[in-house]
């Protein structure tokens, strides 16, 4: 039975981060990290729809 990877919550936040901020390329992290581009792609869609500024909140709503 293959045994699955399991990646925590920040290092998907970190590494979507990094694409987003252009320091590196999908592809390059998913060589970097021997991941699919595929699995990048569904933790930005994770990662950008748990962020509270996608959600429509703005600085006011946090005090």
């Amino acid at each position: 039975m293959k045994q699955y990877r399991h990646f925590e919550e920040d290092f998907k936040r970190d590494v979507v981060a990094r694409i987003d901020s252009g320091a590196m390329t999908k592809a390059q992290v998913a060589r970097e990290h021997n991941i699919s581009s595929s699995l990048i792609d569904r933790w930005q869609v994770s990662v950008e729809s748990t962020s509270p500024f996608k959600q429509g909140y703005n600085r006011a709503s946090f005090g």
